[in-house]
């Protein structure tokens, strides 16, 4: 891509060129691929030999670097630590300016005589001043006081300054490179955040963050194991049926007890799971309460059996009976533990023995163990 000629916003092909910039910068995944494009492609298409910019605060008082393609490494600790008083940008601070450039808002003999200043000011002697600065014939520095301040600057090593419409093209284009910067920059620190929640989840059981509309926000590794949907798509079919006949859109309130949804047994093609859904209320602005949804399987002897309740319509008093059966305990000896007489619990084991299809206390005993010792 050649440089930007002086009359720049009139040719087609230069507009063509930023949108193919543009569209390079957008297609970047992390800063250090932002940072390739800038100095493969910006900086030729500029005539510029070096970029920097960073965070700063609304006063540009502070810069939190984050890259200088084309600056020499040895003159980094210097830039870094001079760069808030560079002219351009003591310009862009003292008349709130969004952008400023040599030839367009300062001279090229007024930039030559404050960088005199400005490396007397922040430097001990001529030898410690990073030749980056003393080597400047032109530059132009932009900031973006939009939610997160970001400014950034181009520069030239060699040959003259800016004119006025290379000046321009730098100022179309930053708009659309510090939205890739924030975007970029929210990007990382999702990804920290969902690394740090993945680690408060590690466990065995599946969780899940749902909107209002069921789609997913966050999963844990065992959820996406059970489920294989990513992010931001709706949760399976089996588990929407838990929401069906509940209107999503009204949350229950804040100060009343927590509607939560809890089903000890809900089945699905990977298994028997304990179900439970709470509503969980964000502290950040209007932001939208969602479901906190948690899947647990159901594979201890205990869910098992109550599964094999649910399922055979055993009541409670038989199911208890069961467990007692199970765990070696005589008729007398249940009845003891239960505070009922043998004959009630020989009625409620007859009634046991049909639902299950059974005729014997052994077969009984066998066809619990088989179900404890079923994997789900």
């Amino acid at each position: 891509m050649n440089s930007a000629p002086s009359s720049a916003l009139s040719s087609p092909k230069v507009l063509e060129d930023i949108l193919e910039l543009i569209s390079h910068f957008n297609s970047c995944q992390t800063f250090c691929q932002l940072e390739a494009e800038i100095e493969t492609r910006l900086l030729p298409f500029l005539g510029c030999q070096s970029a920097f910019y960073g965070w700063t605060d609304r006063d540009i008082y502070q810069i939190d670097w984050i890259g200088g393609p084309g600056i020499p490494e040895r003159d980094l600790p210097g830039v870094k630590s001079a760069l808030p008083q560079f002219p351009l940008i003591r310009l862009l601070r003292n008349q709130y300016l969004d952008a400023a450039s040599v030839e367009g808002d300062i001279s090229s003999g007024e930039f030559s005589e404050r960088m005199k200043e400005f490396l007397l000011e922040n430097f001990s002697s001529p030898e410690e001043a990073p030749g980056y600065f003393r080597s400047m014939p032109g530059a132009c520095v932009a900031v973006s006081r939009a939610e997160n301040y970001l400014i950034m600057g181009v520069a030239r090593s060699k040959g003259r300054p800016f004119d006025s419409s290379e000046a321009e093209l730098f100022h179309l284009i930053f708009p659309h490179l510090a939205n890739c910067f924030r975007n970029l920059h929210f990007r990382e620190r999702f990804a920290k955040f969902y690394e740090f929640m993945k680690s408060l989840t590690d466990t065995s059981r599946a969780v899940a963050l749902i909107d209002r509309d069921l789609r997913i926000l966050f999963f844990n590794d065992r959820f996406h194991e059970l489920f294989e949907i990513p992010l931001w798509e709706k949760i399976p079919e089996e588990l929407e049926k838990v929401f069906s006949g509940r209107d999503q859109y009204k949350f229950p309130e804040r100060e009343n007890s927590p509607d939560h949804i809890e089903l000890p047994f809900f089945t699905l093609p990977q298994g028997v799971f304990r179900l439970t859904a709470y509503p969980v209320y964000p502290d950040a602005g209007d932001s939208a309460p969602c479901w906190h949804l948690g899947l647990e399987q159901a594979s201890d002897p205990y869910h098992k059996m109550n599964v094999l309740s649910e399922r055979a319509g055993l009541t409670w008093r038989e199911m208890e009976i069961c467990c007692l059966i199970h765990d070696g305990l005589g008729k007398d000896e249940i009845g003891g533990r239960l505070c009922i007489s043998p004959h009630t619990v020989r009625t409620h084991l007859k009634k046991v023995h049909k639902k299950l299809g059974v005729n014997t206390r052994t077969q009984l005993v066998a066809y619990l163990n088989q179900v404890v010792h079923t994997t789900w």
